[in-house]
C-alpha cells in the first residue's frame, strides 16, 4: 500500500475509535465473512435481465437481416413504422435495463458499506 493509502486507512480507524492497524484489519476480516459469496437474490436478477437482452438482441438482428436483405437485392431499405416502434421500445428497455443495474449495484455497495461501517463501529466501542 502506498503511504497516501495508509495515511486514509488510518483516518478511517482513528474517526472509528480504532487505535491501530492491526485491530482495524482484524474488525474488517470479521465484517466480511460472507461478504465473498454469491448474492442469490443479485444473481436472480442479472439472470433475468441478461435473457431479456437476449431476447432484444435476437429481435434487433431480425430488423438488420431484413434491411440487409433488402439493400442486397437493390432495394431501398424501408423500416416501416412498426418497426421504429419496436427499435424505440427495444431502446427504451436497453435504458431501463441500465438504470435497474446501476440500482441494484448501488444498493449492494451500500449494503456492503454498512455492514464494514458497523464493524468498525463495534470494534472501536470494544465489542
Amino acid at each position: 500500500m502506498t503511504e497516501d493509502e495508509l495515511a486514509a486507512f488510518d483516518q478511517v480507524l482513528k474517526r472509528y475509535g480504532i487505535e491501530n492497524r492491526n485491530d482495524g484489519l482484524r474488525a474488517l476480516m470479521h465484517a466480511a465473512d460472507g461478504l465473498f459469496v454469491t448474492d442469490a437474490e443479485l444473481k436472480d436478477e442479472l439472470h433475468s435481465h441478461r435473457v431479456a437482452l437476449n431476447r432484444i438482441g435476437n429481435n434487433i438482428s431480425q430488423i438488420a437481416k431484413r434491411l440487409n436483405e433488402a439493400k442486397l437485392k437493390g432495394l431501398k431499405p424501408r423500416i416501416h413504422q412498426d418497426d421504429m416502434a419496436q427499435i424505440r421500445g427495444l431502446a427504451g428497455m436497453v435504458m431501463t435495463f441500465g438504470d435497474q443495474l446501476q440500482g441494484m449495484i448501488l444498493q449492494r455497495r451500500n449494503g456492503l458499506a454498512l455492514r464494514v461501517s458497523d464493524a468498525l463501529r463495534a470494534f472501536g466501542n470494544g465489542s
